[in-house]
């Protein structure tokens, strides 16, 4: 009995085996795959941007202008200055505008999932990191509102980055 468990080599565990695939070159291939598959998602399902997005992307045209945002219109959302600064350098591509909004916020939504996945793997572990970064896939709430182009998925991402520093 000794001498077949002496020839079996020991098995590492699976915490230990991930760790070790946690090298730059993987990282960088990681992060690779994601944004060509964020890119493949829009290129793939065109939606376009929301109602706040929308109103965004009028007050960034207003900008573009020379004019003051009308925010004293019915029913209007709140107001989102850095989403309408963006809207307004959006205003250079004319009609492509609303698909370009929504694929910033496509890539906001990949950022979020690396500066998730980096946070809690210095935290934790790669393995721990590999499961919050699964469970943020599983919300499909935020997946839909990165492919709608919702604002506050810009906010979130930028929120996660200056809890890091």
């Amino acid at each position: 009995m000794s001498a077949i468990q002496e020839s079996v080599p020991p098995r590492t565990p699976l915490a230990a085996r991930i760790e070790r695939l946690a090298t730059r070159k993987n990282a960088t291939r990681a992060l690779i795959a994601a944004g060509l598959f964020g890119l493949a998602i829009f290129l793939i399902r065109p939606t376009f941007p929301n109602y706040d997005s929308y109103y965004d992307l009028v007050w960034g045209k207003a900008l573009a202008h020379g004019h003051l945002p009308d925010y004293d219109v019915l029913r209007s959302p709140t107001p989102h200055p850095l989403a309408e600064a963006v809207a307004a350098f959006l205003t250079l591509f004319g009609g492509a505008a609303d698909r370009i909004f929504v694929l910033i916020t496509i890539a906001s939504f990949v950022g979020l999932l690396v500066c998730v996945f980096r946070i809690t793997q210095i935290l934790f572990s790669t393995l721990i990191a590999a499961v919050a970064v699964l469970i943020l896939l599983t919300r499909t709430d935020l997946d839909f509102y990165a492919m709608r182009a919702v604002v506050d998925m810009n906010g979130t991402l930028h929120g996660t980055r200056m809890s890091r520093s």
